[in-house]
């Protein structure tokens, strides 16, 4: 009788143009037991532990980075994983600057958007004077 059980990733990505971090792990179904990975090929920048944590090393440039090896528990299943992580890159698309005008107003607050994002977007101010601010949220406030 063959047995079988099935690996599901969950993944946690940051992304800033060109770089990414991750982490994550391996959840198991349908095991009789606990599934021990042992990762035997792949890039040196991405790793799965032997209880199927994945992580990175570092940042990692636009690319493939691949994993791969074998899962095997207690009762003497086993089988092979291969595990494939795609960074990509982040266009900004137009607007990429903007300006509003207000007057006679000693606060000002406004809200940054986007569009056809897929999952949550968050800010960094880089530059700018200490009187107007942008939040992780895109908030724009004048103190």
């Amino acid at each position: 009788m063959v047995a079988s059980f099935n690996v599901v990733y969950r993944i946690l990505v940051s992304v800033s143009p060109q770089l990414a971090t991750v982490t994550g792990s391996a959840t198991v179904t349908g095991n009789n037991g606990t599934v021990t990975y042992t990762q035997s090929t792949g890039s040196t920048y991405l790793t799965v532990s032997s209880t199927g944590a994945v992580s990175t090393t570092g940042t990692l440039v636009a690319g493939p980075y691949t994993a791969t090896g074998t899962t095997s528990h207690p009762n003497g299943d086993s089988g092979t994983f291969t595990y494939t992580l795609t960074v990509g890159t982040i266009t900004q698309s137009a607007p990429t600057t903007g300006s509003v005008t207000t007057t006679g107003s000693a606060t000002f607050t406004h809200q940054l958007a986007v569009t056809g994002n897929n999952g949550a977007v968050s800010y960094t101010q880089s530059t700018g004077t200490p009187q107007l601010t942008v939040s992780s949220t895109g908030l724009v406030v004048r103190i």
